[in-house]
């Protein structure tokens, strides 16, 4: 078992402390609104879903300002008017599709104090002043009668190479998670 030296828990016991305070107070800052992230409807090609030769196109949800960043074009997912997303099936809950996700990033980090707690903080994403994003996450896919693991790769390559422009600062990130489906049998 470690031990903390007494410094440290008195410097964590006295952030708590501010923190508690701070959300104690009844005038405290707040935000009139919640925040909407606007979301779509899109179809996405599983391929751990194949049956019959053929992938299935999924019916899912996908955030309009990371479609509108990385390009509808470039991530190979079906639209409401597509013959094949009509066709669709509903999301089954265990299956999570493939994604591509990126951070811009900030060319040098910026130092801030928690409003809380007053503990300092490293912030190395782009500034989210207003309703600037700074995270991109959507599912990835791509338009054909059978796709396999594979291409959904292959195609992250592409949206990467298609968004490499917007990434160009130093702490910039991005990220290809394949899909994920947990079958269970008797």
């Amino acid at each position: 078992m470690s031990r903390k030296p007494v410094y440290l828990l008195e410097r964590e016991l006295e952030f708590a402390k501010r923190r508690a305070a701070f959300y104690a107070r009844t005038d405290r800052p707040t935000k009139p609104t919640v925040d909407r992230h606007p979301r779509q409807k899109v179809g996405y090609a599983a391929p751990c879903l194949t049956k019959g030769g053929a992938t299935p196109v999924v019916q899912i949800n996908a955030s309009q300002d990371s479609i509108t960043w990385f390009g509808i074009s470039n991530l190979g997912l079906y639209v409401p008017t597509d013959t094949a997303y009509a066709g669709g099936i509903p999301k089954p809950k265990a299956l999570k599709p493939a994604m591509v996700k990126a951070v811009v990033g900030t060319a040098t980090p910026v130092v801030q104090t928690a409003q809380g707690s007053g503990r300092r903080y490293a912030r190395y994403t782009a500034s989210t002043a207003g309703n600037v994003q700074a995270h991109y996450s959507v599912p990835i896919s791509k338009k054909a009668t059978l796709v396999t693991a594979q291409e959904q790769e292959d195609q992250s390559a592409a949206v990467f190479t298609a968004v490499q422009s917007k990434l160009t600062v130093t702490y910039s990130r991005f990220y290809y998670f394949p899909e994920r489906f947990t079958n269970s049998y008797k």
